[in-house]
């Protein structure tokens, strides 16, 4: 854990974890959370702040789960990966699924939730 690994979108403010969410990807999250430099509650806080500070603006979110349904699910996935119980590469990674324009099916995503593949 001494050796430090640069990452795009990632970056250290004095001990802080600074994380870019416009530029590091997937990859660059699970390291960082495999590393436990950064928790998917914390992301998922840092994720919905950025959507409440832009989505006035550019109307681009059709519908957010409430934040409490959230972080608790981030919750119960922080505390899988310390238990060392990963589901999968995106484990703790939140997702937006775009859905393309109106009268598109949403009925893919539907399942996707009820199956619990989320």
């Amino acid at each position: 854990m001494g050796q430090s690994l640069s990452l795009p979108g990632f970056a250290r403010a004095k001990g802080a974890k600074v994380v870019n969410l416009l530029t590091i990807d997937a990859k660059g999250l699970q390291c960082l959370l495999e590393r436990g430099e950064i928790t998917s509650l914390d992301l998922v806080r840092r994720y919905l702040a950025q959507i409440q500070q832009h989505d006035g603006k550019l109307h681009a979110m059709i519908k957010v789960t409430p934040s409490d349904i959230l972080e608790e699910t981030a919750k119960s996935l922080d505390r899988e990966r310390a238990a060392g119980r990963l589901r999968g590469p995106l484990h703790g990674i939140p997702i937006i699924i775009k859905v393309g324009g109106p009268g598109n099916d949403p009925a893919p995503v539907t399942l996707l939730i009820s199956s619990g593949q989320h």
